[in-house]
């Protein structure tokens, strides 16, 4: 089974994937996404052995993963993900704009 929590390329996130911290480090490019991402991370930390976001007992939930997906292509990462994390920062910058 491929880890989809693991970058595409060669590029290795300068975080420990297994226990991001809670502030975005140094390499971080995209400090929004960051943000965006470690939130949803919070929302589906798995409790007493689930995720009480997503009601399942699969851990790393899908949010989860999504999550760790998002902090990886804030700090550069590249992932099959990116091009979705890249378009809700859009769509999130034009929503404040409003």
């Amino acid at each position: 089974m491929t880890d989809v929590t693991r970058g595409v390329g060669a590029s290795i996130p300068p975080f420990d994937l297994a226990d991001p911290p809670e502030e975005p480090p140094d390499a971080c490019a995209d400090l929004r996404m960051w943000a965006v991402a470690r939130e949803l991370l919070a929302e589906h930390e798995p409790f007493e052995g689930s995720c009480e976001s997503c009601g399942t007992t699969d851990v790393p939930c899908e949010g989860s993963t999504l999550a760790i997906q998002g902090l990886q292509v804030a700090c550069g990462v590249p992932m099959a993900t990116g091009a979705f994390w890249v378009h809700l920062m859009q769509v999130k910058g034009e929503q404040d704009s409003r």
